[in-house]
């Protein structure tokens, strides 16, 4: 029957027992001889061009790992960057008028006290001291800044009523 599909009613032998026939030492002590048509290994070049493409392509990997990390940070600077442009942190403000008697620099340094603002590029020209004193209008220019770069809006509004409680005149708000 079927003895000629087996192969010459020969046992079925299992691969695992192949090999443990094969690894099996002799009686002499000696591995024997084995077929190497059946299994073979691969040649030793071969092995180190796979493990050196593997070593390629997991530098390669790395690298692509961090490209990635490196544009997501990028995209995420310039979002910020679109934020903060949005924003006005600093403003250029030109005040007319009579400073003297009014003591409109306490007034204005009250304002920024314990405040992440700050007057700066401050700038008070008087045609003369006694001229000042006498009720001769000056002209005064100073910028306000955020320290934390913040928006300044609610902050100009101050300085603005400010401007309004000392009966000065304000010519010109504008970006720094």
């Amino acid at each position: 029957g079927k003895a000629h599909l087996r192969g010459l009613n020969r046992p079925r032998r299992w691969p695992s027992q192949a090999l443990a026939e094969a690894f099996t030492p002799t009686e002499t002590g000696h591995l024997p001889k084995y077929n190497c048509s059946t299994i073979s290994f691969p040649d030793r070049d071969l092995i180190w061009k796979l493990e050196r493409e593997h070593k390629i392509f997991k530098v390669v990997r790395q690298e692509a790992k961090e490209k990635m990390a490196r544009q997501e940070a990028l995209k995420a600077r310039a979002a910020a960057e679109d934020q903060v442009a949005g924003t006005k942190t600093r403003a250029r403000i030109e005040v007319a008028g009579e400073f003297g008697e009014k003591r409109f620099l306490i007034q204005l340094e009250d304002l920024i006290k314990d405040r992440p603002y700050d007057i700066v590029h401050m700038r008070l020209e008087v045609p003369t001291i006694k001229g000042a004193m006498e009720h001769a209008p000056s002209f005064m220019s100073f910028e306000t800044t955020s320290t934390e770069q913040e928006d300044i809006q609610a902050f100009l509004q101050e300085v603005r009523d400010l401007v309004r409680r000392n009966s000065l005149v304000l010519i010109r708000e504008s970006n720094a």
